[in-house]
């Protein structure tokens, strides 16, 4: 379990590992092991797990109240930004016996020179004892092929089509939803805050990048890492760079667009000049409108 939770950096790689092969070799590194094969009920990573359900179930809340009154399904302006990270908050709850904490290792270079990175007492005895008992230490030479379930076995398999189901009804729905920049226009006034623009573009990506990723890796069978194989190509990167750039500004954009109506509801949206039925609407300065005032 501690090794699942880790990331371990391979320095001469200079690359994150999270293989199977680690998780198993990782246990002669280890200088504090959870007291459970689970979690416990009053630690930090409970508490972690009741704020992030408690968070991912009011934004599920707003946008069930969102379908049944016909509304949008997020609420908009600042406090909407960040609502598709709080839904992810949901996923959680399915590895929550086992999101820890509660161990740590110890720094270790296990190349030919057999140098400590930590000069630690304690670090430096254990990694000494590992470097004395590498030949016959059984753990670091062990076949994690031989401990598990094979490729294609039946359980393996029903996993994955779960795991590829859940994905595609989740973000599939969510890539669907914020489509509809690209055809769909705000019943009322044919306008959109440009804050809510980038915030559909931004998710759209996360959501339908995220349908690929999932999609190739499981298909490929690349599953035996707790890390995304992607995650050192460059075109990931980019991708992520991207991404934090789109949340910056749309951020910005939510700070200067949002303000609270006269009714008391939050709007991105200005004052509008609008004539009678059937009437186009312009945007105008503070004061100057009959609409959305």
């Amino acid at each position: 379990m501690a090794a699942c939770n880790a990331v371990f950096w391979d320095a001469e790689r200079k690359r994150w590992d999270g293989s199977e092969e680690i998780m198993v070799r990782s246990r002669g590194w280890i200088t504090k092991m959870p007291e459970k094969p689970h979690v416990r009920f009053l630690s930090a990573s409970s508490f972690t797990t009741l704020v992030q359900t408690e968070q991912g179930a009011q934004m599920m809340y707003f946008i069930v109240e969102g379908y049944i009154a016909g509304s949008r399904h997020v609420r908009l302006g600042l406090q909407g930004v960040f609502a598709g990270l709080q839904l992810l908050g949901l996923i959680r709850l399915f590895a929550a016996l086992w999101l820890s904490s509660d161990y740590s290792y110890m720094n270790f270079r296990g190349s030919d020179l057999g140098s400590e990175i930590s000069e630690t007492p304690l670090e430096k005895q254990v990694s000494e004892n590992i470097l004395e008992a590498r030949v016959s230490n059984h753990l670091l030479e062990v076949n994690v092929g031989d401990r598990l379930l094979p490729l294609h076995c039946w359980q393996g398999i029903i996993y994955r089509a779960f795991w590829l189901s859940t994905i595609w009804s989740i973000l599939g729905s969510a890539a669907g939803a914020c489509a509809e920049v690209f055809w769909y226009y705000p019943p009322g006034l044919p306008y959109d805050a440009s804050s809510h623009l980038v915030w559909q573009i931004l998710y759209f990506a996360l959501s339908f990048f995220g349908i690929l990723i999932h999609t190739f890796y499981i298909i490929r069978g690349k599953t035996q890492s707790t890390i995304i194989p992607c995650i050192h190509d460059s075109w990931y990167r980019i991708f992520t760079i991207f991404i934090l750039i789109l949340a910056v500004v749309c951020t910005v954009l939510s700070c200067l667009e949002t303000r609270i109506r006269s009714d008391g509801i939050v709007t991105t949206l200005p004052e509008f000049l609008c004539g009678g039925a059937g009437a186009l609407c312009f945007p105008v300065g503070k004061g100057q409108g009959n609409n959305n005032v």
